[in-house]
C-alpha cells in the first residue's frame, strides 16, 4: 500500500461501511480500485469522489421501527419502497423475526417512521446506529445485519 491507495477496509472506515460493501462496489465498477493479487487498492482521490457521490444519493429512503405490544423494538428497518415498513409477516428471511410474529398476531405490531427522505447511505447509517441503540437498551432486535 501507498501514502496514495487505502485497502479494503480501510475504505470502509472511511466511508463508514462493512467492508462487504467496499468489494460489491469495487466488482460492479462503481468504486475504482486496482487489485494486486487477493487485495485491492483504492486511491484516496477515488474513495473522496465516492463520498461525494454517496452524499448526493437519490432522497427515496426511509428508516422504520417494528414494536410490540409493549413498545420495545424488535425490527429497525430501511427501504424505498412505500410498502416495506408496513409487511408484517414472515416473509423477511429472518427465523428470529418469524419467531416473534408466533407469539403475537402481526395486527398488534406498531409499524413506526423514524425518518423520510434520505440517501441509501444515510438511511443504513442510521438503521445501524438505531439497531446498535436499541440492542444496548436490552430491546429484543432480531436483525441479522452485522453491526460495522
Amino acid at each position: 500500500m501507498t501514502g496514495e491507495d487505502l485497502t479494503v477496509a480501510e475504505a470502509a472506515v472511511e466511508l463508514g461501511v462493512p467492508r462487504q460493501h467496499v468489494l460489491n462496489w469495487l466488482t460492479r465498477k462503481k468504486l475504482t480500485g486496482r487489485k494486486r493479487g487477493w487485495n485491492w487498492f483504492i486511491p484516496v482521490k477515488e474513495i473522496k469522489r465516492f463520498k461525494k457521490e454517496l452524499a448526493k444519493g437519490p432522497l427515496i429512503y426511509y428508516v422504520y421501527l417494528h414494536r410490540l405490544p409493549t413498545t420495545q423494538v424488535f425490527y429497525v428497518g430501511r427501504s424505498a419502497d412505500p410498502k416495506r415498513a408496513y409487511e408484517v409477516d414472515t416473509n423477511r428471511n429472518n427465523p428470529e423475526y418469524a419467531a416473534v410474529l408466533k407469539n403475537i398476531e402481526p395486527a398488534k405490531v406498531t409499524v413506526e417512521i423514524v425518518k423520510v427522505g434520505m440517501s441509501n447511505h444515510d438511511s443504513w447509517m442510521m438503521e445501524q446506529e438505531l439497531i446498535g441503540r436499541f440492542r444496548a437498551e436490552g430491546h429484543p432486535i432480531t436483525n441479522q445485519v452485522p453491526l460495522k
